[in-house]
């Protein structure tokens, strides 16, 4: 039931499991043993080093990452942080597995790490263990590199790239300090005043006021060598040349006016309530302790930054701007359009066993989940209302997403920059969301603005008005989203699965709309749709955290009297999953879409099930015997034959049966062994069935995934929410072990009989324009696919 995993940052490697505590000494074994004898294998290493090839072609097609990396190599020159973590494509493909060795010789020794453990355990006894496993471990006599230290930037930098993207990105960057640094406070104060939230400096004059840009945020990053403070922004490329001066003139006012003491005091709370939250989990606790130990020396880091938090005034934050943000200082990189014109820019774990979870509708019919929880001054809020895609037609796709997003807009009482500023204000969060059945509000708080935030929830839920001037600005941010969405090959591909699959039914849309439905809808769509859904009765309200149960319970009869009781939201679907033989599809069953891409996608589809069907939980054991670095399909496909640096299993499911899909980012020359592999794997479920330590280590992980979002309130009444919308109970999550354990391994191999049918299977490929005219042969025995973890919830 553990989750094992590794990542690398600019400037450690972290190694890190999170496992149920009764099996604490094996996630001690296991990477003690991994840092101390690993193999490398020359077959292990040829495989892994083509899938890092894979990877690499991954981030290309990220517009966000490819211009974050041109601000890191152009604002820094000396400093290994001008480096990809990943690395070069060109230098990684001469390495050797003697590199490898010897990197690892050399950086893999005790006196270069730091060992972490949080949890239900006895410390002694952890030590002990710890020792034992770590002890014989050899120190090094020498010392790591010398880093070489980063010039001071005297003349401003920028850098420019085009490529094939709808969107412009721009990174806006100023060296900094360390995060032991005394300034690194005032930085991150800074970073929130500058560009967190609607009420933010950035947020209110440039995409709000002027509406230069879809999006726009400031932060601040304070590694172990100094950092950089910047502004991120996606526009349309037309603005450039008026969102440059805008941001280079707000930034200039930051070093002549004061910040607002109440300015200051909102980020501070917002600082307060994100280290908190931080320590609701095992994982966030462990994370805390090894940070601060490695980055500032200290452990306890977070205690000595929430005080030197305390110590920020206008007064500092005004001459932090001026020591760090100037021109001279300044490195600017922008990513955009082919054909753009140019343009110059001067506490304890959470027990499980008892759900805690309590529940009653009020007298107009709203559903109301409490949970008492005192661990930490935090309450978190839920609340969703049944709709969604699958309320929805070709004309209006998308008006649950964009009335979700207007909840916050504005009431009759409320203007969006006061809901906006109450929010900030008390460094609290409240956030839409929609979904395949469902949209509405998650937010948290600090216990002592509860109240507030419970009058908030209920306003923006019963009295929202969707201004036309806002609602122009969400549209157009949609529109923006659906142009990044449209840029991932993967969602090219499975756009062209779900329209094969769903010809008539509305899983062949997205949540978020197609940019003719979303320019479309109009206010009185909205109001149309908002009386009509966010109604008592088809609505689920969560309130957990520390709280009085009773006292939550008298507030929501309260503010929530006026929200009318009406009924449940039934849409009439067409047939979800038509018969589909092979002979019906283009190329027999597959169908191949050129992308500007470097990835090639490889998408295997079929119709699938409804989140009330009785097979759910066998499905739920496939999916997950199918996903993770231990599943035999990514053994076969990535670390046997280095054919993709990733692949799985993913399901679309929800009120009405949706679709399974297995998935694989490989390269268009191995698009025929691929999928050849996800055939065979899915043969093997159809007659074979799981082996007995695949059904053990699914079932695992899918219990201890329940107990890890048990830790965090605000997933927990995520999940109680949906369950509960969706009509299988609030409670549904809470027996998944004892279900699992009474599920019999033949239902898993009968589930996959019903399902994986070849002749209902479609096959989506997506390839790079430059290997479209490729020969890519059809395959008339395709056949079998698996699911996707959406389980009706919100995307």
């Amino acid at each position: 039931g553990g989750v094992i995993n590794a990542y690398t940052a600019h400037d450690r490697t972290v190694f890190h499991i999170d496992m149920p505590s009764r099996h604490w000494r094996t996630a001690v074994a296991i990477l003690s043993e991994a840092v101390q004898h690993a193999a490398f294998p020359e077959e292990e290493w040829r495989r892994e080093k083509d899938v890092i090839l894979r990877e690499i072609a991954m981030n290309r097609d990220k517009p966000d990452r490819v211009v974050g990396q041109l601000l890191w190599e152009t604002a820094f020159t000396v400093h290994p942080y001008r480096y990809p973590v990943i690395g070069y494509r060109d230098l990684f493909a001469s390495l050797t597995r003697n590199d490898l060795v010897a990197y690892y010789r050399r950086h893999f020794a005790p006196n270069f790490m730091i060992a972490v453990m949080v949890g239900d355990m006895s410390a002694p006894e952890a030590e002990t263990a710890m020792r034992e496993a770590l002890g014989s471990f050899p120190r090094h006599a020498g010392a790591l590199a010398a880093i070489p230290e980063e010039p001071s930037q005297i003349a401003p930098r920028q850098v420019r790239q085009a490529g094939p993207y709808e969107l412009a990105r721009l990174e806006w960057a100023y060296h900094t300090v360390p995060l032991q640094h005394p300034d690194a406070p005032d930085l991150d104060v800074l970073a929130i005043l500058a560009g967190s939230g609607r009420t933010s400096r950035l947020g209110q004059t440039i995409k709000e006021t002027r509406r230069l840009a879809h999006e726009i945020s400031a932060w601040s990053f304070t590694p172990k060598e100094p950092g950089l403070f910047g502004i991120s922004a996606v526009f349309d490329p037309a603005k450039e040349a008026a969102l440059a001066p805008a941001i280079e003139k707000e930034v200039d006012t930051w070093k002549t006016k004061l910040f607002k003491a109440g300015e200051v005091e909102k980020a501070r709370n917002m600082l307060l309530l994100s280290t908190l939250t931080e320590q609701e989990t095992m994982h966030g606790q462990a994370a805390s302790l090894a940070s601060g130990e490695y980055y500032a020396g200290n452990p306890r880091f977070s205690e000595l930054y929430l005080a030197g938090l305390k110590r920020v005034t206008p007064e500092t934050l005004r001459n932090i701007a001026k020591k760090y943000l100037v021109p001279s200082n300044r490195t600017l990189a922008i990513l955009c359009p082919t054909g753009a014109t140019e343009q110059a820019v001067a506490p304890s774990a959470l027990s499980t066993n008892v759900p805690g979870v309590h529940k009653q509708v009020l007298p107009n019919g709203l559903t109301l989940l409490t949970r008492e929880d005192h661990r930490l001054p935090l309450v978190a809020f839920c609340a969703a209302s049944a709709g969604g895609v699958l309320d929805e037609d070709a004309r209006n796709n998308g008006i649950a997403h964009l009335t979700a997003e207007m909840l916050l807009s504005g009431t009759g009482s409320r203007s969006a920059d006061t809901i906006a500023g109450l929010l900030e204000f008390r460094g609290a969060s409240l956030s839409p969301f929609s979904g395949y059945s469902s949209f509405g509000l998650q937010g948290q708080c600090l216990s002592r603005d509860a109240a507030v935030m419970l009058d908030l929830v209920a306003d923006c839920l019963r009295q929202s008005i969707f201004p036309t001037n806002e609602l122009d600005k969400k549209k157009a941010e949609q529109i923006a989203g659906i142009l990044r969405q449209q840029e991932s090959p993967f969602f090219q591909a499975d756009n062209v699965l779900r329209k094969t699959l769903f010809p008539d039914h509305p899983y062949r849309f997205f949540p978020i709309g197609t940019i003719a439905s979303v320019r479309s809808l109009q206010r009185d769509d909205l109001l149309r749709y908002h009386r009509r859904a966010l109604t008592a009765s088809n609505t689920v309200l969560a309130v957990f955290g520390d709280i009085s149960p009773s006292q939550v319970s008298e507030a929501c009869a309260r503010v929530f009297r006026t929200l009318p009781s009406g009924t449940r939201s039934r849409p009439v679907l067409p047939p979800p999953n038509p018969s589909l033989p092979l002979r019906t599809c283009p190329a027999n069953g597959r169908i191949v879409t050129p992308v500007p891409r470097e990835q090639t996608i490889v998408l295997v589809g079929m119709p699938g099930i409804a989140v009330l069907d009785p097979r759910k939980d066998a499905i739920a054991i496939l999916l997950e015997a199918l996903n993770g670095l231990s599943s035999d399909l990514l053994i076969r496909i990535r670390d046997q034959e280095g054919l993709a640096y990733y692949a799985g299993a993913l399901q679309l499911t929800g009120p009405a049966p949706g679709m399974l899909t297995l998935y694989a980012g490989t390269r268009t020359d191995a698009v025929e062994r691929v999928t050849a592999l996800i055939q065979e794997e899915m043969e093997r479920l159809t007659t074979e069935g799981l082996r007995e330590e695949e059904w053990v280590r699914a079932r695992e992980q899918l219990t201890a995934a329940f107990d890890r979002k048990c830790q965090a309130n605000g997933e927990l009444a995520m999940d109680c929410v949906i369950n509960e919308l969706l009509g299988l109970g609030y409670a549904h999550g809470f027996s998944i072990r004892t279900r699992l354990e009474r599920l019999p391994p033949s239902d898993a191999l009968e589930a996959a009989r019903s399902l994986f049918e070849p002749d209902r299977c479609v096959i989506s490929i997506a390839v790079p324009e430059t290997d479209a005219n490729r020969n890519i042969p059809d395959r008339k025995e395709s056949r079998h696919a698996s699911g996707k973890p959406d389980e009706g919830k919100p995307e």
